[in-house]
């Protein structure tokens, strides 16, 4: 048995995270870990308290 293939559309092209991501920076979006990282640093690393299985 034979799969019919309906769509015709190409496949879309690879698009890397960054080129998907870099058009928010103009609405003021700051990705990074670096405003997580010193918040934690603020709240004393109460990530360290926790015990990981």
């Amino acid at each position: 048995m034979s799969q019919k293939h309906y769509n015709k559309t190409p496949p879309a092209p690879a698009v890397t995270a960054d080129e998907l991501l870099q058009p928010f920076g103009r609405f003021g979006v700051r990705l990074g870990l670096e405003r997580s990282q010193q918040l934690l640093a603020v709240l004393g690393q109460p990530q360290q308290r926790v015990p990981i299985i």
